[in-house]
């Protein structure tokens, strides 16, 4: 019954699960990615800790995925540090910039996102990408808490699929504005 209801997700930019620890959020994504890995593409695991708050070390390790699915990786321009102004659009040019060389189905699991405090610039970058992913393309967020937010716009914009632990899209909605 889970794997349908993520199967009909499959249409949404992103889909975010919350749940406290030990629900089985990690395991139940990796399950149904495994069985949908043969008609969705690959997948790329982004496990994130405490270091990954820093936007250089996170973009690193992004580019590093990115370039697994590729027989050659691009040499990419490292984030500066006068980047950081707009890291939004930063990011939104490195992927205008790779989705031509990638796969045209893949999957980007960003697991422990709460890992990244919600004050990160991280965050507002990551959740106006959203709007670039085209079809075929989904990144899932597996986290012990709601969004943060910066990702009410891509809720409001339906960029984001939420579910919590108990199976409600409303109590994440409600985290989300009670926050601003």
């Amino acid at each position: 019954r889970l794997f349908e209801w993520l199967d009909s997700t499959a249409a949404a930019p992103a889909l975010w699960i919350a749940a406290p620890p030990g629900a089985g959020k990690t395991t139940l994504v990796a399950t149904w990615l495994r069985r949908r890995e043969q008609r969705q593409g690959p997948t790329l695991w982004m496990q994130l800790d405490d270091g990954d708050a820093d936007p250089a070390t996170f973009m690193q390790s992004l580019d590093a995925l990115w370039g697994s699915l590729l027989p050659t990786p691009p040499s990419l321009p490292a984030l500066r540090t006068d980047d950081l102004a707009d890291l939004p659009g930063w990011l939104r040019r490195r992927l205008v910039h790779m989705l031509p060389l990638l796969p045209p189905r893949w999957t980007l699991v960003l697991d422990n996102h709460q890992e990244l405090p919600a004050t990160s610039p991280l965050q507002g970058a990551l959740a106006r990408a959203l709007a670039d992913l085209p079809a075929g393309v989904q990144w899932v967020f597996v986290s012990r808490e709601a969004p943060p937010p910066a990702y009410t716009g891509a809720l409001a914009r339906q960029q984001l699929v939420v579910i919590g632990a108990d199976g409600n899209v409303r109590i994440a909605v409600d985290a989300i504005l009670a926050a601003r």
